[in-house]
C-alpha cells in the first residue's frame, strides 16, 4: 500500500502536522515532527507526545512528536512508518508518518518466543515489541499494544507484521 492509495492524501508538503490519514487496509497514520536528534528508522517503536512551538508567540503550533517508551506511563504506542513515502526513516528536524492503528511492520524481539496471535507490549525504553500474553483469544492485557501476525523466536530485533491497537497502554 502506498500513501497515493489513501483517500485525500496529497503529499507530505501539503499535510499539516498531526494530520490523520487512513490506509486502504484500515491503517491509521499521523504526521509527526521528529525532534529526537537522530533519524527514526521505519519499524521503530515510540510513544506519542506533544510539543508547543512558540517561535511565533501570537500563533503557537502544537506538534506531534515521539519519545522513547517510559515506565509506568499510560501511552499511545506508535510505529514509525515513513516507508510509504519511499523513505527508510524520518530524518531529524523533519516531518514523517507513524502508524497508530492497523497492520504494519514493526521491530519485534523473540527472546521469549512470539507466536502468531500473541499479544505484544513494549518495555521501558524498549526498542521492539516483546510477548505480553501468549495465545489467541485472551482478553487484551493493560500493557498490550499490538497483536503478532508472524511467529518469531530469535532474540534480536527484526521487522515483523503486527496489528497495532490504538489504545493507551501501560509501559512496563
Amino acid at each position: 500500500m502506498a500513501f497515493g492509495n489513501i483517500s485525500g492524501y496529497q503529499g507530505g508538503a501539503n499535510c499539516s502536522n498531526l494530520e490523520r490519514v487512513e490506509g486502504s487496509d484500515g491503517q491509521v497514520y499521523l504526521k509527526i515532527y521528529n525532534n529526537t536528534g537522530s533519524a527514526l528508522a521505519n519499524g521503530a517503536i515510540k510513544t506519542l507526545a506533544f510539543l508547543i512551538d512558540a517561535t511565533d508567540t501570537a500563533n503557537p503550533i502544537i506538534k506531534g512528536v515521539v519519545v522513547a517508551p517510559a515506565t509506568a506511563t499510560n501511552s499511545i504506542v506508535v510505529v514509525v512508518d515513513n516507508g510509504e513515502l519511499g523513505a527508510a526513516s524520518i530524518v531529524d528536524k523533519d516531518y514523517g508518518f507513524v502508524c497508530v492503528q492497523g497492520y504494519c511492520q514493526a521491530l519485534c524481539n523473540g527472546g521469549t518466543a512470539i507466536a502468531a496471535g500473541d499479544q505484544l507490549k513494549v518495555a521501558n525504553g524498549g526498542t521492539a515489541f516483546i510477548q505480553s500474553v501468549s495465545g489467541n483469544g485472551s482478553a487484551i492485557a493493560v500493557a498490550t499494544c499490538a497483536i503478532a501476525f508472524e511467529a518469531y523466536a530469535t532474540g534480536t530485533d527484526a521487522l515483523k507484521k503486527v496489528y497495532l491497537i490504538n489504545k493507551p497502554s501501560t509501559i512496563a
